[in-house]
């Protein structure tokens, strides 16, 4: 059995993959089309898994598979305790909407706080210096027989987007969305647009037990 017929991707029903050019006109009539399938973390109990073609298409010459942004974010470590952000997680899209719907490409932030995420038309702006966990869009089942390692793409990390923990791994039979705690390491502010990929899963073979831990099955609350 080959590794793409090993992984499962699955993706919420909703969800429309970007198209490769997402500048001026294309974004929003992408967004657009997406917002109106796809608007809450309920979306995310709608699951559907990928045949093998469209699975093996989202796999790399390498045997990597890109994780986009999906327009969830986690405040665990942050936790507003006024306004839309207030709680765990929370799913940008509506605010975005805002943004295109009037053509207001200004900060929709943290109510003032400057060192935190804000919400701005394409995506979210990290701050200078600054991290923030992004969830991607894709829930992945890591086979039993093997491990996979999770790494910022080299495109991102040229702009300076970094992975604060490094690596990140993955064991095997672990499932979920990918939690991913990215830093901005520039001096300046940086956006980071909806359905970027941001980071690649790399599998590799692992004789280990299967996880069996407190994320398994993780998903934006």
């Amino acid at each position: 059995m080959t590794l793409e017929e090993k992984v499962s991707i699955q993706l919420p029903a909703g969800w429309i993959d970007p198209p490769p050019n997402t500048s001026g006109k294309e974004f929003n009539k992408w967004f657009k089309e997406l917002y109106h399938l796809f608007q809450g973390i309920d979306e995310l109990k709608n699951l559907r898994e990928l045949d093998h073609l469209e699975s093996s298409r989202r796999f790399n010459d390498e045997g990597s598979i890109d994780l986009h942004f999906g327009g969830y974010i986690s405040l665990r470590s942050q936790r507003p305790r006024k306004g839309p952000y207030r709680g765990n997680d929370y799913c940008i899209l509506k605010q975005m909407w805002k943004g295109i719907k009037f053509s207001m490409f200004r900060q929709m932030g943290f109510y003032g706080m400057s060192q935190m995420p804000a919400v701005v038309s394409r995506g979210i702006k990290i701050p200078r210096i600054n991290s923030v966990n992004l969830y991607a869009i894709e829930y992945l089942k890591v086979p039993k027989d093997c491990i996979g390692l999770c790494i910022i793409k080299s495109t991102e990390a040229r702009k300076g987007l970094s992975s604060v923990q490094g690596t990140s791994v993955f064991f095997p039979g672990w499932e979920g969305f990918p939690l991913l705690e990215v830093n901005n390491a520039t001096n300046d502010k940086m956006v980071l647009e909806l359905g970027t990929p941001i980071a690649q899963m790399v599998f590799f073979p692992y004789r280990g037990g299967t996880y069996n831990g407190q994320y398994q099955n993780q998903r934006p609350k």
